[in-house]
């Protein structure tokens, strides 16, 4: 069971442009979600009434019905390169 999930990003700051993420099962959708500035909404596929939760229900719903996981270590910070210094020319 492999999920897809494709997005479109708006052009500009998250205000009145949703965020959308397509989400697919095998090929099939399983449904949309949109994130804005104000709420995040879920459209199943076979539903044409969204689910509509405000940012700050989204969290306690969260906070009640999601799976507790350990937070990820950070990746490695890579090495900076050195900058090579231009030699000036003479005139």
């Amino acid at each position: 069971m492999s999920h897809q999930v494709d997005f479109t990003l708006p052009e500009r700051r998250l205000g009145k442009n949703d965020v959308v993420f397509d989400v697919r099962e095998n090929g099939a959708r399983v449904g949309r979600l949109l994130i804005s500035k104000g709420a995040i909404e879920w459209i199943p596929r076979s539903k044409k009434l969204r689910r509509k939760w405000s940012w700050s229900r989204f969290d306690a719903l969260m906070g009640e019905l999601g799976r507790k996981v350990r937070k990820r270590e950070p990746a490695a910070p890579r090495p900076r390169r050195r900058r090579r210094r231009r030699r000036r020319r003479s005139a």
